[in-house]
């Protein structure tokens, strides 16, 4: 009989409030420009025993619906934030046993350029990070 491992993973969908300001959500829509709230986020998927996160990058805002943007810019969501690389340098830096996976836009990144970040990011954190694009 084979044994088949159980993963885990967490999708951090850093331009998405969808669940912001449930009581179980803590008070992420104030708290997304900490680095704190990351780094605290990373080490509790770590202590869960989570296998990688997924961190997502959005670099656009939202279609527009009902004619306007401003539903997408009032309440934050499908709006850029925060450079995916750079949390993953803090979570990576955070943390021991946990991969760090940031996407990339490849309509912004150029094939060399993804790579060396992407390369740079795995060698500087001893092969914790990863990225998809």
């Amino acid at each position: 009989m084979r044994s088949h491992a159980f993963h885990l993973a967490w999708f951090l969908q850093g331009s998405s409030i969808q669940a912001w300001g449930a009581p179980w959500t803590g008070n992420i829509s104030a708290d997304w420009t900490s680095a704190d709230m990351f780094v605290d986020l990373a080490r509790a998927i770590e202590r869960a025993c989570f296998d990688y996160m997924l961190l997502e990058d959005c670099i656009y805002v939202g279609e527009t619906f009902g004619g306007t943007r401003d539903f997408y810019l009032k309440k934050g969501l499908s709006v850029p934030r925060q450079e995916p690389t750079v949390v993953a340098t803090l979570m990576a830096a955070a943390t021991k046993r946990v991969g760090i996976v940031p996407t990339l836009s490849t309509f912004s990144y150029p094939p060399y350029l993804t790579a060396r970040i992407v390369g740079s990011l795995d060698q500087v954190s001893g092969g914790a990070v990863a990225g998809t694009w």
